[in-house]
Parts: C-alpha cells; sequence; structure tokens
C-alpha cells in the first residue's frame, strides 16, 4: 500500500490514486463533514463526489482542497478547472518563458520580423509542435 502522503503530487500518478483506499477513505470523510450535501446545488439525495480544486495537494489533501459535488456540478466544476487552467497556459504563453522561447525560436528560423508575416499564426503552431505542446493535455 502506498501512502500518498509521502509522495511528492507531482509524482502521483492520477488514476491510481484516485482508486486507492486511502482516497476513498479521505473521500467518504469530506462527504461527511459537508453534511452529505452537494456544496453547489444542496441536493442530499444523489450521489456525491470528493472535487479536487487543484492537484498541488494530492495525496495530503485538506479541508479547502476539495469540494463535495453532485455528478451534475462535478462535471460543471470540472469544466471550470480545465478552463482555468487553459487561461493560466495562455496567459504563461502570452508573457512567460513560452514567448521568449517562441520569439528567439521564430527569429532564428524566419528572421526579426516574423510576427509581421502573413503565417504568423502557423509559425506559432510550428513552434507549439517543435517543444511539444499540446493544448489537449491541460
Amino acid at each position: 500500500m502506498t501512502h500518498w502522503e509521502n509522495v511528492d503530487p507531482e509524482d502521483i500518478y492520477y488514476p491510481d490514486y484516485i482508486k486507492s483506499i486511502e482516497w476513498l477513505i479521505k473521500s467518504k470523510v469530506f462527504i461527511g463533514r459537508r453534511g452529505y450535501k452537494c456544496e453547489r446545488c444542496g441536493v442530499t439525495d444523489k450521489p456525491l463526489f470528493s472535487h479536487h480544486l487543484h492537484y498541488k495537494t494530492l495525496g495530503r489533501e485538506k479541508d479547502e482542497d476539495v469540494q463535495v459535488l453532485c455528478f451534475g456540478c462535478h462535471q460543471i466544476a470540472d469544466e471550470e478547472r480545465i478552463e482555468k487552467q487553459q487561461a493560466e497556459w495562455d496567459h504563461k504563453r502570452e508573457y512567460g518563458p513560452y514567448n521568449s522561447g517562441l520569439q528567439s525560436w521564430a527569429c532564428n528560423k524566419y528572421g526579426e520580423n516574423w510576427e509581421r508575416r502573413s503565417d504568423a499564426a502557423h509559425i506559432r503552431k510550428q513552434f507549439d509542435n517543435w517543444i511539444g505542446f499540446r493544448r489537449d493535455k491541460y
């Protein structure tokens, strides 16, 4: 049996963790602490799930790291988390190291004025492919 609290959250394989006895027990505890009701819609007569608000504390979750939700609200929360992660990635892509890498790569390959080219969007896609970027992973 893995003791997940001793594993770096970045090293945890989510599908294994979510099926573990430790997570099942934790999840039931979270649900009980929240009064066996969905924290979004208040439903009490449907199956409930412990939804991770983030994965930074995977394996060592605290009350503030999860939200108890019914299936429908859980689906919506997952979509919202994906949108938020995508927005954060887009921001980093626009303003962070990604942009510096893109500038350097594109200038070396296409010249200093590459952004003025009519195919600049295609050049960005080439760079994404070059670094192995895949939007659907995030």
